[in-house]
Order: C-alpha cells, then structure tokens, then sequence
C-alpha cells in the first residue's frame, strides 16, 4: 500500500525533456501481439465511473512514467524490469469500468482484462493504472495485494502525481522518480512479493510502507533520493521484505534462475464451448473470504488460496 508522499515544490530552471510519443492505438481492453514470449507486465489504464479525463493513456504521461521507472532501476541495480511492448512501443490496454474501484472490488478489473484477452493474460503480470477522482481508502496512492500478480495504482489525487511538467521534473531531479512512478513500481514490487521495508537503511528507501515501518519507530526521510534496498538483504541480495527479486526471471537481461507464478486464483481458465453443442462447460470453481487486518477479498478458484498476508475467514 502506498500513502501520499508529501513533496515540496520549489521554483526553479525545469529542464528540457526529450518529447515522449503515445502507445501505438488498440480496441478498448485488447493488449495488442507482443513483441516477446513469456512473462512481462502488462500496463492497463482504467478509466472508471468518476474518471477525470486526464487521458495519461494516450497523452505520453504514462509512457513517460514507465521510461523513469526503468532508467531508475537502471542506475540503481543494472536492470530494467520486462514490460509488455508492441512494435518497439509500450502497450498500454485500456479498460472502462463502470462503477469505482475499491480494494473490495480490485478482482473486477483483473477478469475483464481476462475476459477481453483470454488467449495471452496467461503470465503476465497486470499493472492497473486508475483515471478515478473519487477517494477510496484514506490518502493512498495505490496497493496490491503481496504476491498477487496485479497492482493498482491511483495517480489523480493530491501528491500521487506531478502533472505539472516542472513539479514533475524538479521530483525526479531531487528524489529519483516523480510521485506516479514511485508509487507504480512500489505497487509492482509488491505484486512480486515484496512487502514493505523497515530498518536503518530504509528511512528513504522505496519499499517504505505504512503502518509497518510506523510502528517499528522508522519514519521515512522525504528530503533524500529513493533508495534500492541499500543493504541489499530485504528484497535485491536478500529476501527479509518477502522476495529477492534478483532470483526472479523478471529482468530484461534474461536474469534470474526462478520463474514468477502468478497466482492461481488469477488463472482463471474462460468457459468452453463445444462447436457440436451449445453446452458451456466451466470449471468447477469455490468462493472463500480472505481478510487482513480491515480489509477483506473474495477469491473465487478452482483451489482457492488466501493471498499472501491474508487469512482464510468463516462465512
């Protein structure tokens, strides 16, 4: 989960950017071929019921978005994450959901990306990006659930985002990311597995979380640069936040020697229709609730399982 990060805007010179062209065009909710195999992040934008309008989709912000995120992890550990791409160009999936998204109702979005794409969301892990003005759990900018293969992020509120092109760029010149990128890869890192990080080393770092690392007396330093797991045994050379992601074949080089599993609840399998009858014949599939601390998920599954963090309740 990721709260607003409170940033200071101070006036200054704003660089001069390189300009940064659109995601080539796509039917509503279809990723289009992809230019690789196997497993990569799938960029989804949702527009909901209370949608501002921004368009980032379409107006280059969050092909500009996912550009610092790798040049980031670029600088800081030598490797870009592998992201879904077509042509060359970063495929960004659109999807219009009707009503708001809520942490309850989060699921919806992963089964209409399904439902739109049923031959090719196998393995691929679903970045949702929210066009929602309407708040929903207190002041976050996003979440997701650990190891969970989905993420989602909101960057229309106050402080979830740099629209401002200087506020952007005076972001990224004093913290490394702008706030939109820093909570987008925050919530993909927790989608792997990360939870978040606190100890000495992680009073700037970009897996700190609250309320973990407020009750264990660490607050976070908004006046540095984002760290990387600057000690290199909670989540990048360790596992102590969850995950070494380093192990995870996840990296564009080709690296890592495990294979990511997305979550078998997501593997949801659409129904089969025979070409001699009309019968439909789908999986038997069971429903359990799942809570942790306030929050509370539905997991429909052929074997439902809790997420990571969450634990299986009574009806």
């Amino acid at each position: 989960m990721r709260f607003i990060r409170s940033i200071l805007v101070f006036t200054f010179a704003a660089l001069i950017l390189p300009s940064v062209s659109a995601n080539a065009s796509q039917d509503p909710g279809t990723s289009l071929p992809d230019d690789k195999k196997g497993h990569q992040i799938q960029v989804v934008y949702v527009e909901t019921q209370s949608s501002t309008g921004s368009k980032y989709h379409t107006n280059g912000r969050v092909k500009q978005w996912i550009a610092e995120i790798q040049s980031w992890l670029k600088t800081k550990s030598g490797k870009e994450l592998i992201f879904d791409t077509h042509q060359g160009q970063l495929d960004i999936a659109y999807l219009k959901y009707e009503g708001n998204i809520y942490m309850e109702n989060d699921e919806d979005l992963v089964r209409m990306y399904q439902k739109f794409n049923p031959t090719n969301y196998l393995g691929k892990n679903l970045a949702f990006i929210i066009d929602q003005k309407l708040s929903t759990q207190g002041d976050i900018c996003g979440w997701a659930p650990i190891d969970g293969g989905y993420s989602v992020s909101m960057p229309n509120w106050l402080n979830c985002t740099n629209d401002d092109e200087e506020e952007r760029v005076f972001a990224v010149e004093t913290f490394g990311l702008s706030s939109s990128a820093e909570t987008i890869l925050h919530e993909i890192l927790h989608s792997y597995g990360v939870g978040h990080a606190c100890d000495s080393t992680t009073t700037s770092d970009l897996m700190h979380g609250e309320p973990e690392c407020a009750a264990a007396g660490i607050a976070f330093n908004d006046s540095e640069k984002l760290t990387f797991d600057k000690s290199g045994l909670n989540y990048y050379g360790g596992n102590k936040a969850g995950v070494d992601l380093k192990t995870l074949r996840i990296w564009s080089d080709g690296s890592g020697n495990t294979e990511f599993a997305v979550p078998e609840e997501l593997q949801f399998v659409p129904p089969v229709t025979t070409t001699t009858t009309t019968t439909t014949v789908a999986p038997t599939k069971k429903t359990i609730n799942c809570k942790k601390g306030k929050i509370s998920k539905k997991i429909t599954a052929k074997n439902p399982k809790c997420p990571k963090g969450f634990k299986k309740k009574a009806r």
